[in-house]
Formats: C-alpha cells, sequence, structure tokens
C-alpha cells in the first residue's frame, strides 16, 4: 500500500487560517495526517472526522459555484432549470448531513457542523438564500456575456480536481485556479473570482493578484503585454472590484506567498519532513466567538 507523506505546501486559505488561529491551523494541517487509517488512534480519527466537516455559508457557496459553473458549461440550460437544480441539490445535501451526523460518522459523506452539534437550521431560509444568490447572478451582466463566450475561449472554469490546482512558485507547491477565465469578444483576458459572502475588499484582492501569477507561470501567459481585466464579483450584491492587472501585482504575489510561507516556516520543527513543533507552538485564537462554528472546539477545549 502507498504511503502518502504530508507534504508542506501554501495557499491563501492556509495563510489566512494560519493567521486566523494557529491552533486551529495546527489541527486542519498537521494533526489530522493518518486519521484515515484503520489503526489510527481515536482522537486521530475523531480529529480527521472534524476536518472533514463544513459550516453551512461555506456549504451554500459551494452548491452556488457549482450551479454557475454548470450554467457556463450548459449554456442551453434555463434560469428555471438551474434554479430548480439547486432547490433539489441543496435538499439532498442537507438530508445527507442529518444522516450522517445520527452516526457512525462517513468523513467522505457531507456532514454540516450545525448538524454535528444539534443546533438548529431554518431549511426554508438556506434555500431562499440559494435561490436569492443564483437569481441575483443571472441579473447580472456576467450571466448575459459568459453566454456568448464560445468554449474555446475559457482557460479556467471553476476546476475542483485538487492536483490541477496545484503549481509550483519558486520550489514551493501552491494552491492556487481561478473561478473563472476568459477572453472576451473584444480579445481582453477576463479573471473572476465569484464570493457568496459580504464584501470585504475594497480594491484588487490577493486572491487575484496570485491567479495572475499563475496564468504568468502555468499558462504562459505575459501579464505585463496582456490585458487582464481581474474582478472579485459579490453575487449578492452584484458588485464587481477589481482592475487591470499590473505588473507591480506580480511581484507582490510574489511577496504574499513568500512571507506567509516563512512564517509557516518558523513553526516547523523539521522542514524536510514538515514536521510541525508541538502543539503549545500554534497559539489559540484570543476571539472567542471564532470557537463557536470551530470544528474543533470539542477537542480543543
Amino acid at each position: 500500500m502507498a504511503t502518502f507523506k504530508n507534504e508542506f505546501s501554501w495557499s491563501l486559505s492556509r495563510n489566512e487560517l494560519f493567521h486566523y488561529c494557529p491552533r486551529k491551523y495546527f489541527y486542519n494541517y498537521y494533526e489530522y495526517w493518518d486519521g484515515w487509517l484503520w489503526n489510527a488512534s481515536p482522537l486521530k480519527k475523531k480529529i480527521y472526522q472534524l476536518k472533514k466537516m463544513s459550516a453551512l455559508d461555506m456549504w451554500l457557496g459551494d452548491v452556488v459555484h457549482r450551479c454557475i459553473k454548470y450554467s457556463i458549461l450548459h449554456k442551453d440550460k434555463e434560469a428555471s432549470y438551474l434554479l430548480e437544480s439547486l432547490q433539489k441539490r441543496l435538499a439532498h445535501d442537507l438530508a445527507i448531513s442529518y444522516q450522517n451526523a445520527q452516526g457512525p460518522i462517513n468523513p467522505k459523506s457531507l456532514l454540516l457542523i450545525e448538524h454535528y452539534k444539534g443546533l438548529p437550521i431554518d431549511q426554508d431560509y438556506w434555500f431562499e438564500k440559494g435561490a436569492t444568490l443564483l437569481t441575483t447572478y443571472f441579473q447580472s451582466k456576467w450571466y448575459e456575456i459568459l453566454k456568448s463566450i464560445p468554449a474555446n475561449q475559457f482557460i479556467y472554469v471553476d476546476a475542483d480536481d485538487i492536483k490541477s490546482m496545484q503549481f509550483d512558485v519558486q520550489g514551493l507547491k501552491v494552491y492556487a485556479i481561478p473561478d473563472l477565465c476568459f477572453y472576451n469578444q473584444e480579445g481582453q483576458l477576463i479573471l473572476i473570482d465569484w464570493k457568496t459572502g459580504r464584501e470585504r475588499h475594497t480594491e484588487l484582492s490577493a486572491q487575484l493578484k496570485i491567479y495572475a501569477l499563475r496564468l504568468q507561470l502555468v499558462d504562459g501567459i505575459d501579464t505585463k503585454t496582456t490585458n487582464i481585466q481581474a474582478y472579485t464579483h459579490y453575487i449578492q450584491t452584484g458588485t464587481d472590484v477589481g482592475r487591470n492587472i499590473a505588473a507591480t501585482d506580480i511581484d507582490e504575489a510574489y511577496a504574499i506567498i513568500d512571507a506567509g510561507k516563512q512564517q509557516m516556516l518558523a513553526l516547523l520543527e523539521n522542514e524536510a519532513e514538515n514536521k510541525p513543533k508541538p502543539m503549545a507552538c500554534f497559539e489559540k485564537t484570543d476571539d472567542s466567538s471564532k470557537c463557536e462554528l470551530c470544528p474543533f472546539q470539542e477537542i480543543c477545549n
């Protein structure tokens, strides 16, 4: 049987979790390892199960992302069909999660933190929120624009294969892939990051800069000579935040990745083996509100 190695890598979400709560980062990227093995300790198995759980907001965002991707790849499907499919998917997922919460837990199947903790879930609220998000997207300029873009003008459409997400940045394995990237009818390259949550950015995001770096390193696109328009699109409000990619954005992407890498490596006992220092070195957050829906709360306390 093949032996898997926990290799060090970097992503913006990993970087954000590192700063959000170092202890949660420790559980999520180190302490869960080998928890899937039949002979793993009960604690390891528990941490692995907890890591695989998802919060309602994240789950809903993922489902809406998939619906948008489907609408791009299947332009013949009407909005009414997509909305109906969304509702069916939400109902199916909630039923699966509820059943999984009753035990025994299957880490490979969906389990919402709220179901696991026995918190009340207003299904009608989430059905309505999902429908509102998708309907708002159908009313956006992007929905109309994308219907006219031929398949051969798309570079990325929300790839979800973990291997396709990785690329090399100066010897470091980095995970980042655009939600959407295509050439419009004017020959301009459009880069989009869909967001279903509240507005967080007022200028070009770090994520978009890293996506642009990927386009340069992986796809051979000269970011200095190519007109790349990059936007974070907040589906809830229909707001676009972004601008044209500049040469300095690529420099900043390198700097963001390197700074994050150095901070993470500082908490490793052995860099070559990606072995972390003892858990006590990964401090808990001081903000107790972050703990309420943290999947690791029960073992952290």
